[in-house]
């Protein structure tokens, strides 16, 4: 059988403050790491949406035949 995808509530997203910051700070620094991660996570994410996708578009081919 085919995977299930499981929906995830979306993430708020970092408010402006959050960005606007002392640059000199080490929070800053932990937010960039942090920002980082969340977008290799959503590229990861999205790299497997899109094998869903081919994947169901084969099974959809193979119905058709």
């Amino acid at each position: 059988m085919g995977d299930v995808l499981v929906e995830q509530p979306p993430q708020p997203p970092h408010t402006q403050s959050n960005l606007i910051s002392d640059p000199s700070s080490s929070d800053n620094l932990g937010q960039d790491g942090d920002q980082y991660a969340e977008y290799k996570r959503l590229q990861r994410e999205l790299e497997y949406i899109n094998l869903q996708e081919e994947y169901i578009k084969d099974e959809q081919r193979c119905n058709i035949l």
